[in-house]
Parts: structure tokens; C-alpha cells; sequence
């Protein structure tokens, strides 16, 4: 499988809670982490901003759906890595 990554564009922004979900749900396997994937996700409109105002990037499948995403922010000249989210079905692919 061929996966695109690039930075993220504002109509990725819907895509985003869906993915940042389904990968919170793999914390139910382990009891001592599964409260955080009832924990709520970024909203689209969090989404949009950081797409508008930091770095964000997308894993793209060739028929354009999005497989994850990584959102970013500089800060003193580092970049800090704040969400790394892989839907459930990609992962263990090294898209991650």
C-alpha cells in the first residue's frame, strides 16, 4: 500500500476526530489505560486551527480517504509533536 503523506489542507480538518477516535480505542485493551479512549477528541474546529496556525500532516491512501495524522508545533525552535493518530485498521503498517 502507498501512502502520501503531506500537510494537512482545511477540508482534511472533518477527517481528523474520526481517525484521533478509532485510535484512542485500542487503549481498551489495556485496562490501566482504557479510561483514555472515552476521553473526548479535538474538535474540527481545533483541527482547523491548527492546521491554519501550526504543522500539521496527513497519511493519505491513494483514493484520497486519510489513514492518520501527526499535529505539530514549534516552540523555541523544536518542534513538539502534540497528536500522532493512526486509525485502528492502519496501524502496525509503519505510517506512524
Amino acid at each position: 500500500m502507498t501512502i502520501t503523506l503531506r500537510r494537512a489542507q482545511p477540508t482534511d480538518a472533518n477527517a481528523l476526530p474520526a481517525i484521533e477516535r478509532s485510535a484512542a480505542a485500542l487503549f481498551r485493551t489495556d485496562p490501566s489505560l482504557a479510561w483514555l479512549a472515552d476521553t473526548p477528541v479535538t474538535d474540527t474546529r481545533q483541527h482547523l486551527h491548527a492546521i491554519e496556525t501550526a504543522d500539521v500532516w496527513v497519511a493519505e491512501l491513494p483514493e484520497g480517504a486519510l489513514a492518520g495524522f501527526l499535529s505539530a508545533e514549534q516552540i523555541d525552535n523544536q518542534l513538539h509533536i502534540q497528536e500522532l493518530s493512526v486509525s485502528q485498521h492502519f496501524q502496525g503498517q509503519g505510517i506512524g
